[in-house]
């Protein structure tokens, strides 16, 4: 028999994950996408009567928690008893396309796979429409007052059979093996090749011509008010997503009495989306029955399940104790968390709360940003009426805003010294957003009394940057503002399928230390996981790769931990004790490639997604040839700043980093100054490349070239490490202490300054030693301890 492998592929992925304004819709979009595309495979395998050994990739579908989660839905359908407990994974666990080995099914299964796609995002996309247009608003409802926009929502999620949104291939080869010999075909596997004609059915059948403007969220998509034109019509599109708005709050909030100056938290006044966005965006508010009719089990949290405690001395603790069955248990696929027992006398922070349903887990940007400052806020005991002023204020001026991020769990501002300012959105906590609001206020005709509200707003978070570090000396460093940079985190495995596909009898091996690196980043055995340890919330996790975010001071030294993670488990499992007796062993166990992107909280979140996928793609795996870290510093303008370097360099730059700013934070502060970058430009003009500017590519290749050195005979090693070192002795003169740890901090300046790369023919790293210098190392180093708001790190020695 034949083999006839299927490969299947659900796209656009950067068109639907990477089209977020917030951090919400990063998750929402790869959850659906990992539920949608785990449903097809199970429907592919319908007709091979669910043989899941016939999947060749992902490998250990068995395991994959969204994939067990639709089996046990199907099988609960038909009749069939489990005796398993129902599974509710969190996150998307399931990649976006698979292989199988369908033989003479192979059209059956392409169809059933196809179809499954098509007939689920229809019924997630009818409810949603139910959910928004049947909503009542002003003694009627949003569907009978404009039936154009639901009629232009219903053809953006299908048009007859076809559903636009999504780029639906299939490709069936009879022999991978025999594929890879045909001419001119290199290294291109069939749905590569196919990938190469981004054309589709469904894509084709969205109609050329749409009304409205443009979705804010969804490049190319046409936003759903049916409403064309400027003038006048502009106003009716503003009214008709103004009672959108109030749509969606009478929804989120029944029964609760609603104001004109109630924040939307679901939808911004300055968002309009098309049809796809909105499902994105409001499913995740659908009623339970509804969920688990269409997904077959609710991914969220809802407020109810949390212990409601905040100012109670042992709230944190009780946090903490249920976010560990959380992480085990709803990240990995499991049963709910267990019920924590609610403290005597504890109070919610409004008696709306407790009947209003919460959305869990996902932090604002502006919130990651001040994270590290929020806790150095909670921790000030004398900062209690300051802290309490703030959330007064803010519940005053729009109570939505005073528990937007009631449901969140950042480690640092969750467990110790917590307060009610852990549950305010984190745009409160910076001066410019509530200036802002204060000026959008001016411009309302009715906006006098939100003006006064904000406005009190605005002096209790000046009385907060106000509050000295030291209570007892009114002459201390004040707490002030906190910076407005977080890190967002994109990790992808490197040649992980190709070593499956050389050393097949490694597969088991691999594809389970792959579950069990997973299974570390999103936490297990009642355990936090590694991302949540470090104060990270995960937003994608899948096999190698992985999407998250957290504070700026947490970003590198979480990466070394991802990276030195995944290093164990690999080196561990492509051991020769895994292997068959005369089985050969892999050259080398996969690898991982990071990027870090540092961006402003207000840069879109879209922007920030992409960039850094273009940093891990282009900088971290193409230019310096996988097994790399690349880091970015991203604001309006763009990429301002990066630098990377691999994990194997010489001379560990990426630790050397980390070492340094543990010091520039600490004893030397100097390392860190403009001052100390500005006498390393100069005395060091001759070695350095005197273009900052130039892209990677180009900067690499430019410190290839050898600069003149004094003598011939002299590396620029040596005198790069000379004038370095006595750089370091006149700026740090003053402390005794950091004499003798000159040539090591001197080494890790050099280290961080040269350029390395790998030779990907030969994965060996080239010689370092002639090239030219670049101050981007320092430049990002100066960059961190100007934007540090936590603790300073523990000094750290070789």
């Amino acid at each position: 028999m034949s083999e006839n492998r299927l490969h299947f592929h659900l796209g656009p992925v950067a068109g639907f994950v990477g089209s977020a304004r917030r951090t919400r819709d990063v998750w929402a979009g790869s959850f659906i996408l990992s539920w949608l595309s785990a449903s097809a495979l199970h429907a592919a395998l319908t007709p091979l009567r669910g043989d899941t050994e016939r999947v060749i990739s992902p490998f250990g579908v068995d395991q994959d928690p969204t994939f067990r989660a639709i089996c046990l839905k199907e099988d609960r359908a038909n009749g069939r008893k489990t005796g398993e407990p129902t599974i509710r994974p969190f996150l998307g666990t399931f990649p976006n396309q698979f292989i199988l080995s369908a033989g003479s099914q192979h059209a059956k299964a392409a169809a059933a796979a196809t179809k499954s796609v098509r007939d689920n995002w229809k019924q997630l996309g009818a409810a949603v429409a139910s959910f928004i247009f049947d909503a009542e608003i002003e003694g009627s409802t949003l569907g009978t007052l404009y039936p154009d926009a639901r009629n232009l929502f219903m053809s953006q999620i299908h048009v007859g059979d076809l559903t636009p949104m999504w780029e639906i291939l299939t490709v069936v080869d009879h022999s991978e093996d025999r594929w890879r010999k045909l001419p001119d075909i290199g290294n291109l596997s069939p749905m590569a090749l196919r990938k190469l004609n981004r054309w589709s059915a469904d894509t084709a059948a969205l109609p050329p011509e749409q009304t409205g403007a443009l979705c804010t969220m969804l490049p190319g998509w046409r936003e759903i008010s049916a409403i064309d034109g400027g003038g006048s019509r502009k106003d009716e599109r503003r009214e008709f997503w103004a009672k959108m708005r109030a749509a969606l709050l009478a929804r989120r909030y029944p029964g609760a009495k609603l104001t004109s100056d109630w924040e939307c938290l679901d939808l911004r006044p300055t968002e309009q989306l098309s049809a796809p966005a909105l499902v994105k965006r409001v499913f995740p508010l659908l009623p339970e029955e509804t969920l688990v009719k269409i997904i077959g089990w609710m991914p969220l949290i809802e407020a109810p399940e949390l212990p409601p405690s905040l100012n109670e001395p042992n709230a944190g603790a009780q946090l903490l104790q249920w976010a560990k069955h959380f992480f085990f248990g709803r990240m990995n696929g499991g049963e709910d968390s267990p019920s924590v027992a609610e403290p005597k006398g504890t109070t919610a922070p409004s008696p709306k709360a407790s009947r209003h349903r919460q959305i869990m887990l996902w932090p604002s940007t502006s919130y990651m940003a001040a994270a590290h400052w929020l806790e150095k806020v909670q921790r000030q005991a004398h900062g209690e009426r300051a802290r309490k002023g703030l959330a007064d204020a803010v519940e005053k001026a729009a109570w939505p805003l005073r528990v937007a991020e009631r449901t969140l769990f950042v480690k640092c501002t969750s467990i110790e010294n917590r307060s009610v300012l852990a549950d305010v959105d984190g745009a409160c906590f910076f001066d410019t957003s509530v200036q802002r609001l204060i000026r959008q206020a001016n411009e309302r005709p009715a906006g006098k009394k939100s003006v006064a509200t904000m406005e009190t707003v605005a002096q209790c978070l000046q009385a907060i940057y106000d509050l000295p570090l030291d209570p007892d000396d009114e002459n201390s460093p004040r707490i002030g503002a906190p910076a407005p940079i977080y890190a967002v985190i994109h990790v992808d495995g490197d040649q992980v399928g190709k070593t499956l596909a050389e050393y097949p009898h490694y597969r088991a091996a691999i594809s389970g230390a792959l579950a069990d690196f997973i299974g570390a980043m999103r936490g297990r055995n009642n355990e936090l996981g590694i991302i949540a340890e470090s104060n990270g919330v995960t937003l994608y996790a899948a096999a190698d790769e992985i999407i998250a975010m957290c504070p700026l001071e947490d970003a590198i030294d979480l990466a070394l931990k991802i990276n030195d993670t995944f290093d164990d488990k690999m080196k561990a499992a492509c051991s020769p004790s895994k292997a068959a007796k005369k089985e050969k062993v892999p050259d080398k166990p996969p690898t991982l490639s990071v990027a870090i992107t540092f961006a402003h909280r207000q840069v879109p979140l879209t922007w920030v997604l992409e960039s850094g996928k273009r940093l891990l793609d282009d900088v971290a795996k193409r230019e310096m040839g996988r097994a790399a870290l690349a880091i970015e510093v991203l604001d309006a303008g763009g990429r301002r700043l990066d630098w990377g370097a691999n994990w194997q360099s010489p001379n560990d730059p990426i630790k050397g980093l980390s070492r340094l700013l543990s010091f520039a934070l600490g004893r030397a502060p100097a390392i860190g100054s403009n001052q100390f970058i500005h006498a390393f430009a100069e005395t060091l003009a001759p070695l350095l490349l005197d273009d900052p500017t130039l892209d990677f590519r180009a900067r690499l290749e430019a410190m290839r070239e050898e600069p003149e050195v004094p003598s011939p005979s002299e590396q620029v090693s040596v005198v790069a490490l000379a004038l370095i070192s006595h750089l370091f002795k006149e700026f740090c003169k003053d402390d005794e202490t950091l004499k003798d740890l000159t040539p090591m901090i001197a080494g890790d300046i050099l280290a961080i300054s040269r350029g390395y790369w790998k030779e990907t023919e030969n994965e060996k790293f080239c010689k370092d030693t002639q090239g030219l210098l670049s101050g981007n190392g320092l430049r990002l180093l100066r960059f961190m301890v100007e934007n540090w708001r936590g603790d300073p790190p523990v000094e750290v020695n070789p």
